[in-house]
């Protein structure tokens, strides 16, 4: 792809072209697996305009029901024994996520030393004795370690909402088709919950007097929330 052409220099009715273009090829029709926001970013080679998108990537859903042989060739690779964990390091390069890297193992949510973040909801496999992050991939960390953290942090998502959530502000929680709920299944809505559209769902709800809303996407269960009052 040629950055020759920042897409900042192309008039506002030919980003309207190339937006409608790229929405009539390739998002109509993919069953809401291409999306493409209005305003996007564009960038403009020598013989074509390129069109940022959003491309849908179905969740994998993980247990210890799952065998090696089953997976697909994707997630093989990110559950082999001999496939390293990765994180970023300062310089953009890929390096191991050890133990060494991890601090409140068995106590608390687990955080990665030297940073602000933490490891999100975690899925252990037990024949491979290592867990699944979202955003770390393998991560070495042992059932009852995924399980202390899995509870501390589902809690800390809850109180987050009820004491330091401020409008604008949310969290990634959960959809069952009737309730909203934390990773481990608490349910976060009180009372009842609306829900409007059809392929790309707005569920709204309320909890201590708050309102939040998120967008569900069509197959997926995971969304993020959002305090709007």
């Amino acid at each position: 792809m040629s950055n020759d052409m920042a897409g900042n220099e192309l008039t506002d009715e030919q980003k309207k072209y190339y937006l409608d273009e790229a929405r009539r090829r390739y998002a109509d029709g993919s069953d809401d697996n291409i999306e493409i926001d209005d305003p996007t970013g564009f960038s403009v080679g020598e013989d074509s305009v390129w069109v940022k998108a959003w491309v849908r990537v179905p969740v994998l859903k993980l247990d210890d029901k799952i065998y090696y042989e089953d997976l697909p060739d994707e997630l093989k690779v990110m559950a082999d024994p001999e496939t390293p964990r990765r994180k970023e390091g300062e310089n953009g390069e890929e390096n191991a996520l050890t133990r060494d890297d991890l601090q409140f193992l068995g106590e608390s949510i687990i955080t990665i030393k030297d940073t602000n973040r933490c490891l999100g909801d975690l899925i252990h496999f037990e024949w491979n004795r290592s867990s699944i992050c979202p955003n770390n991939g393998r991560v070495p960390v042992t059932k009852e370690e995924a399980d202390i953290h899995n509870k501390v942090l589902d809690q800390a998502k809850i109180e987050g909402l009820d004491k330091n959530c401020e409008v604008g502000q949310g969290g990634g929680f959960y959809w069952d088709g009737k309730n909203v709920k934390t990773f481990l299944g608490t349910q976060v809505n009180e009372g009842h919950v609306v829900v409007s559209g059809n392929v790309r769902k707005t569920v709204y709800f309320n909890r201590k007097g708050k309102k939040f809303k998120g967008v569900l996407r069509k197959n997926e269960e995971w969304f993020w929330v959002v305090r709007t009052k």
